[in-house]
């Protein structure tokens, strides 16, 4: 009895820690300011990294299609690009990460029911969501970027 109780406690702390995760794999915008060092100690080695412009420096990792961008001050440019078969998970997703950076301070704008925009002080983040042509993938794009000093 005390192995299936185990058993059952194990596959629900997995579920915990999963959602957990995914819900910080969208949450792209924790990146904005921070150094390249910290994502990489964060996601591990990025698989293509190319620093001979130091004023826009680039990495990317295939593997959770996330594409970076960083100066001297920091990263300030993020793309998260992720693929759905369902519209309904998609649109659980982008509800969920919403949420998310309204508990974080940012302000939402639905431009369409396929189209947001989230800002904060010193982070914009555009959301949209596409169907791929002549497939039964939707698209979702996440791009978040530091705001310029104007």
């Amino acid at each position: 009895m005390k192995k299936i109780q185990l058993g059952i406690m194990g596959i629900m702390i997995s579920f915990v820690f999963f959602g957990t995760t995914h819900a910080q794999l969208l949450n792209i915008q924790r990146f904005i300011g921070r150094s390249q060092t910290d994502l990489i100690n964060e996601l591990g080695t990025p698989v293509h990294f190319d620093d001979s412009n130091p004023s826009m420096m680039y990495m990317s990792y295939n593997l959770l299609s996330l594409k970076c961008i960083a100066d001297e001050n920091g990263i300030y440019k993020v793309e998260l690009t992720r693929n759905y078969t369902s519209e309904k998970e998609a649109y659980d997703d982008i509800s969920d990460f919403i949420s998310c950076s309204a508990r974080d301070g940012f302000i939402s704008d639905s431009l369409s029911a396929r189209e947001y925009i989230l800002n904060k002080s010193d982070i914009h983040t555009e959301i949209t969501l596409e169907q791929i042509n002549d497939s039964p993938y939707l698209e979702l794009k996440i791009n978040a970027s530091r705001k310029s000093e104007e």
